[in-house]
């Protein structure tokens, strides 16, 4: 039996005299009580009525949501009732569930107001469960919403003992929750039946915003920093299916490029080269399946480089389940295993690729499969004579004894730049354990981000063509994006270069006589000119963006200003680029703005 609770109004009903007992139990210093104490006994409330505030009054129990401090004192108000469950457990009066032989007893789980409480599905251990909540209810002021809160039993509980389970603890029975902490429960064969909530919560961003108020340069900014974020939470814990961030990915090119999210528009670079870095010539949005495999590679890393955390039981149920006699290294993914593990499985092979081992003893790496060699330098050898001399680990190349590399058997079975690489790496004076690096990072641990730099590497490796690369250096594209000009002037100079219609289909005679497109004459201007020459080209980039727009969409000739801005940009950039008139001339097609 699984119960979940719905707290009625947790936070407003934590009693005053209970929240200074606790603490005082935990062991704080008086002084220490004392002002955490008057923090949260000074608030004073005023009612506004019909516009009009009300008197002020003073509360008598109650912690301030949206105070930094009321979290961390409602978790510890929370340990008393974690308590009472543990005391429950202790005497055998609830016994919990395990969900294999060797995983620990999980008897509940806990975070702030939302908790579930798992007990075996008879009339004792419902009684027991009562008796805890009256008992938390009386010391600390929380009711138990009824209405909301629900709980779930096996299939194998007959429908007599659901009856009386239902008439002891007066809640709604259903087959399973919906959802825990905004995560699925259950998640069954139709992963993007599942996380189909994770577009719905896009799409409402997306509809919400007035297309018609934001420039391209404003949704930019918006996709960055809102939508984004939206998925990150169901990506740091599961693997989305590529159907579904391929409509997040869909959802967001059509807003970036159209403003609607239902209209597809015209886009004038693919997504692939959107999801490029700045400095790579895209624009830096998140490649979302790529990231979804760096947040869930964090998981692995956690139960990797803090064995520590494996005390903690929800942590050791997947020692327990996937590898009881070994170490994550060696975990599969086992039979019908739960895609929480599956997505870290899935994942892995960043640091099967990524990772470097350093040497302690050499017991845990294999010469041929693991990378071990600096710099990631490939391991050039006999292998035949290795299968023959019975030398397989790192540590059957090291002397004990001395510490030191067995220079003649290193001689004997590698090549000769790779024995010059093995004899530099330096071994520790006392032995120690072989330890796995994230050579991506500074300190050696993974991140995130460091993860999805790699990854996405990796895929653009992989996925390289001509037509998608830019020939800009990383420096002369830092140098076009670092300009103090209008973000609306940078992204239509940016579209410029990658886009031939936009200069040679243009209207206004545009021409590039000495180069065969933009990107080659942004490759001889940008390192020339200075901030300031970088600074009028890009205004002038826009106001002939502009003008071409209302020679097309109104009909008449480019304004003369317009006209000597291009000329000027020319100038600077010394390179004749415009025909002697600047005259409008027809075009069968032309790109929208």
């Amino acid at each position: 039996m699984a119960l979940k609770l719905d707290m009625s109004k947790a936070y407003d009903r934590v009693e005053w005299p209970f929240l200074q007992s606790v603490l005082q139990k935990m062991g704080f210093p008086p002084s220490w009580v004392s002002l955490i104490m008057s923090c949260v006994t000074t608030v004073r409330f005023s009612i506004m009525l019909n516009g009009n505030p009300q008197p002020r009054f003073v509360p008598f129990r109650g912690l301030r949501q949206g105070d930094p401090l009321s979290p961390y004192l409602f978790i510890m108000c929370g340990k008393v009732f974690s308590a009472l469950i543990e005391k429950s457990i202790a005497s055998r009066m609830l016994h919990g569930i395990k969900v294999a032989n060797r995983a620990s007893v999980i008897s509940h789980l806990l975070f702030a107001d939302d908790s579930i409480i798992f007990a075996r599905a008879n009339s004792q251990e419902a009684e027991c469960v009562l008796d805890v909540l009256s008992t938390y209810e009386k010391a600390s002021g929380q009711v138990i919403n009824l209405d909301k809160s629900m709980f779930s039993v096996s299939r194998n509980v007959p429908q007599n003992g659901l009856d009386e389970l239902k008439q002891l603890l007066n809640v709604k029975a259903v087959e399973s929750f919906d959802k825990y902490l905004g995560l699925p429960t259950m998640i069954g064969k139709s992963k993007t039946q599942i996380f189909n909530f994770v577009i719905d919560r896009v799409w409402k961003k997306l509809k919400g915003w007035k297309e018609s108020t934001l420039s391209r340069a404003g949704r930019e900014v918006l996709i960055k920093s809102v939508v984004q974020a939206i998925p990150s939470y169901v990506m740091s814990c599961f693997i989305l299916p590529d159907s579904v961030c391929a409509d997040i990915e869909r959802m967001v090119s059509r807003f970036y490029w159209g403003g609607d999210v239902e209209k597809r528009g015209l886009h004038w670079a693919s997504w692939h080269k959107l999801t490029r870095s700045k400095f790579d010539g895209g624009l830096g949005f998140r490649d979302f399946k790529s990231f979804n495999i760096a947040l869930v590679a964090k998981n692995w890393w956690r139960i990797f480089s803090h064995p520590e955390t494996l005390l903690a039981p929800e942590i050791y149920i997947f020692k327990g389940v996937y590898f009881p006699h070994g170490d994550l290294l060696g975990a599969k993914l086992g039979y019908r295993p739960s895609y929480a593990w599956s997505s870290i499985i899935k994942s892995n092979w960043i640091f099967h690729e990524g990772g470097l081992w350093r040497i302690g003893d050499g017991s845990k790496v294999d010469i041929l499969h693991d990378k071990w060699l600096p710099n990631g330098a490939p391991v050039i050898c006999r292998q035949d004579l290795m299968a023959e001399l019975g030398v397989s680990k790192v540590t059957h190349l090291i002397d004990h004894a001395s510490n030191s590399w067995k220079h003649d058997l290193v001689d004997f079975i590698f090549h000769p730049a790779t024995v010059s690489i093995i004899l530099q790496i330096p071994l520790p004076l006392h032995g120690g354990i072989d330890t796995l690096m994230w050579p991506e990072t500074v300190d050696g641990n993974y991140c995130s981000k460091s993860g999805y730099v790699f990854v996405r590497r990796k895929v653009l490796g992989a996925c390289s063509s001509t037509s998608s690369q830019s020939s800009l250096s990383a420096p002369l594209w830092k140098k076009f994006w670092r300009i103090d000009a209008q973000p609306r002037c940078k992204e239509v100079a940016w579209r410029g270069v990658w886009s031939l219609s936009f200069w040679f289909g243009s209207p206004l005679s545009l021409r590039l006589n000495r180069f065969g497109n933009m990107e080659e004459f942004l490759a001889d201007f940008l390192p020339a000119a200075d901030d300031d020459a970088l600074t009028v080209w890009q205004a002038g980039v826009y106001a002939l963006w502009e003008a071409r727009n209302r020679v097309v969409f109104q009909g008449g000739e480019v304004p003369v200003p317009v006209a000597v801005v291009v000329q000027r940009c020319c100038m600077l950039a010394a390179a004749p680029v415009v025909d002697a008139a600047v005259v409008p001339r027809p075009s069968p097609t032309l790109p929208s703005s």
